[in-house]
This record gives structure tokens, sequence and C-alpha cells, in this order.
């Protein structure tokens, strides 16, 4: 927390020193840039899944069956700093960039391996439990464009365009396993005791590069609140995830280039005084990869490769900030 108030500081600081020039320019009614903290309050989840076919005949059958193996990370919750800041390019386009940085704690994580055999069912061989805790960064750029008409009066709703990387860097400990059943013969590691198993200190990184379009509408009242919403989807996905499974001695890459996203804004403001607003609202994340790839190695050979089948995380919450316009 100490560094979410020194930001607040200087963002104070900034304020003060730059009251006289902004006052001038509210007295003209024109506010080219604005500078802002916002502090959202995130509950989060995410997870990916894996599966690869396989035949069994190599175990007496003779068909063909499939693994599944699927992780699950729950409550990855934690507040992110969002720092914005925003210039005209003119009257009717608008530049918008912001980097946003957090902790995640409190997390709880599922492992769990499925067989799909040829004589149909599925089984359940393997499944433990994880705490979770780690990072989270983002950082966007968007391009808006907000229609002036000639009375000099603007439109209330926008266009956007932006790019977005964002990541959960996850930290995954104090295993324990829940189901264990024995026989499963393409996995030396199938049959681990039921119970806490220690030495477990793995990680897990995703990361997303999409590419935004979205709309926007703002409603000001005349004493000064105002009240805005966006939505945006993100159509175009790049998808990679690197995890390290210490006690295995294994790392496995993921990548995917199909996939989708949405959020959802709502936004209220309310004036402090002629060049700072407060803010509060809610925003709703979620992006989603397909059809990827997964390749795993085992004490840096390569051991196989596998379908990503999907990778997603979904983010949540409440934020309230400042806002400074200069």
């Amino acid at each position: 927390m100490t560094y979410r108030i020194l930001l607040s500081i200087l963002l104070g600081v900034l304020f003060i020193s730059s009251s006289s020039y902004a006052q001038s320019l509210a007295e003209g009614g024109q506010f080219d840039s604005f500078f802002g903290i916002e502090e959202w309050l995130t509950s989060g989840d995410a997870g990916w899944q894996i599966s690869f076919p396989y035949t069994d005949a190599d175990s007496g059958g003779n068909g063909s069956g499939r693994i599944e193996s699927e992780l699950r990370f729950r409550h990855i919750n934690g507040p992110v700093t969002i720092i914005h800041a925003s210039g005209a390019l003119g009257p009717e386009w608008r530049l918008d960039a912001s980097i946003g940085f957090g902790t995640i704690s409190g997390g709880r994580g599922t492992d769990t391996d499925r067989d799909y055999p040829s004589a149909g069912g599925v089984i359940v061989f393997s499944e433990s439990t994880q705490d979770i805790a780690g990072d989270i960064s983002r950082y966007a750029i968007d391009l808006s464009y907000r229609k002036t008409y000639p009375d000099r009066n603007r439109s209330p709703w926008a266009v956007m365009l932006g790019f977005l990387h964002y990541e959960d860097s996850l930290a995954i400990t104090n295993g324990v396993q829940t189901i264990s059943k024995p026989g499963w013969w393409w996995d030396p590691y199938s049959n681990p005791p039921l119970g806490p198993f220690s030495g477990l200190h793995s990680t897990y990184d995703f990361s997303w590069s999409v590419v935004k379009v979205g709309a926007s509408y703002q409603y000001s009242s005349s004493s000064g609140v105002s009240l805005s919403g966006a939505l945006s989807a993100y159509p175009f996905v790049n998808y990679q995830g690197e995890g390290y499974w210490n006690l295995r001695g294994m790392t496995f890459t993921h990548k995917a280039t199909t996939g989708f996203g949405y959020e959802a804004v709502f936004e209220i403001e309310f004036p402090l005084t002629d060049t700072a607003e407060l803010s509060a609202g809610y925003r709703y994340f979620h992006l989603k990869a397909e059809n990827g790839t997964d390749t795993t190695y085992f004490s840096g050979v390569y051991g196989g490769a596998a379908n990503l089948d999907f990778a997603e995380v979904t983010r949540q919450g409440a934020y309230a900030g400042l806002l400074f316009r200069f």
C-alpha cells in the first residue's frame, strides 16, 4: 500500500502546482488533458485446459481415448492501481494511455486430470488443490473519436480503437492431493498419496495482447455530475502462457491466436473543484483464448505437444479515483 500512498501524494503536488494554470483554462472552458489515479478492487478467476488423444491398445484396450488436464485459479483477488493520462489530438480525437499494477492473495487452485476412455464415460484419476498468490499488470492505449457539431456541442457518443496488454503472474504453493487413482500407465506421477505434499513452488503466467474496439456514452448534468458507460470487445487475441511445475522439473508454454473478450464499465463523476473530480464505478473484464498449442519440456528435454483447449480470465470489481484536468 505504500506505493499507492506515495502516488496519491505525488498527484496532489502536481495538482496544487498547476492550479493557477488550470484555473485560467477553466475560465476559458477548455480542458485538453487530464491525469488521474484509480484504485480497482478486483475479484478474479482464471483457468486453462490441455488435452491429447491416446490409443488404449497400449494398455490392453482396442480403441482411442482422450486425457484432459484442467487448472482452475479461483478467488485470485487483489487491488489494482491504474494511472491514466489523456490528451486531445484536436476537437474530436483523443489519445488515452494507462498503466496498472497490483497484487493477488488468498487464491485457491484446483488441478484436475480426467480420462475419457474409448468405452465411454469419464474418470477423474487425479486432483489436487493449492494456494495461489501473485501479481497483476496491464497497460493500454486507446484512440477515441467524439463528433463536434457546428454549434460547438459534442456528441454524447464516442467510438474507440485501442490495444491492451494484460498479465497475471501466479505463484502456486501448499499442495494437497484430494483424488488419486492407481494404474494409469501414461503418467508415472498419477498415483501420489492423498493429503498435503511438501515442496510445491510452481508458477504460471497468463499474458494477453489484444486489440480493442468499443463505444461509450456520457451524460453530464447542469450540476457537473456526469454518468458514463462503455462497452468494448476484444476480437483479436494473442495469448501466451508459461508454467513451471517444480516437483516434476517440468516447464511448458501455451500459445493461441484465436479467442475473444469483452469489457463493460459504468462510472459516475463528481466535481470537487474546477479542475478536480472524484470518480467511482464498476468494471467487468473477461478474456478467453481457444484452439492453441501446449509444448512441454522435462528438465529442458522436449516432452511432447498437446492441444490448448482454452485459457481464460475474468476480473471485476468496483473502483474509485481522482482525476485532475489541466
